[in-house]
């Protein structure tokens, strides 16, 4: 408000909406790799332990009987194929990798940027759906197990 008598703003000056939403754009896109890094160390820790405990599965149980066939035996070994896939997506959110962006030119940090957060984004969700499909191989392997 204005206050007419001093002539200055009791609070600071209205904002319109595009310039908060401005404000929010540098708040959050600072903290935008950090947390794609996160999420990629979060996988990383559900992915090591479905390894672990899927192949003690497989280690210490007579998962594939011995009567059965050497082709169907190899496929329970098809999730933790799945699952390093997903480890190394989640890797390449982790990775620095080397841009040459020109400084002097915002058009160019501008789409860089976009690019870089872009990839690491796709690779994120490329490692969650490999991880996803390696659960569900899993189940059906386990659910086909039970009836052989």
């Amino acid at each position: 408000m204005l206050d007419e008598r001093q002539g200055y703003y009791e609070t600071s000056p209205p904002k319109t909406e595009s310039d908060f939403w401005l404000d929010q754009g540098k708040r959050i896109l600072p903290g935008y790799i950090a947390a794609l890094q996160a999420a990629a160390k979060s996988l990383i820790i559900v992915l090591a332990m479905l390894e672990a405990v899927y192949l003690a599965i497989l280690g210490f149980t007579e998962c594939a009987p011995k009567s059965m066939p050497m082709l169907q035996k190899s496929l329970f070994m098809t999730p933790p194929l799945f699952w390093l896939g997903a480890l190394y997506y989640c890797l390449r959110v982790l990775m620095f990798e080397r841009y040459d962006i020109n400084l002097r030119s915002p058009t160019d940090i501008r789409t860089k940027s976009e690019y870089i957060l872009e990839d690491k984004h796709d690779s994120l969700q490329w490692a969650y759906w490999l991880l996803l499909t390696g659960v569900v191989a899993a189940a059906l392997l386990l659910i086909f197990r039970t009836r052989w």
